[in-house]
């Protein structure tokens, strides 16, 4: 559940239990949103909520320490986006990555051939 309160100057998104303090969110993308990405978009914008690469959920069952996984106690808050199209695929990789994610997200509309066919 996603709210959003527009008390200009003082918008906070609430999801779940976490409050952000900003209406800003920094997409995922592939091949660009690495941890440094992350930490210099952090550097200027503070309160955005930061987003991950997109993830396969299959890539990170089978290598579960993959350095697309890296990522410090600076970015938080963080979302980490799946992929996939295994629902039990989808729950091992969600498992593997709760303890470090703010959000994870659910990636359920990428247009892009590979993630639509499950390649």
């Amino acid at each position: 559940m996603v709210t959003l309160q527009k008390n200009l100057p003082n918008s906070t998104v609430r999801i779940g239990n976490l409050e952000l303090k900003s209406i800003v969110a920094a997409a995922p993308l592939a091949g660009i949103t690495d941890t440094v990405q992350r930490r210099i978009i952090r550097r200027f914008s503070p309160n955005c909520l930061i987003t991950t690469e997109m993830l396969s959920s299959e890539a990170l069952v089978n290598n579960p320490r993959g350095a697309i996984l890296e990522s410090t106690c600076e970015e938080s808050p963080l979302a980490f986006q799946l992929v996939g199209h295994k629902p039990d695929i989808m729950l091992r990789a969600a498992k593997i990555i709760e303890d470090r994610a703010d959000i994870i997200d659910i990636n359920m509309g990428c247009p892009v051939n590979k993630v639509f066919k499950g390649n």
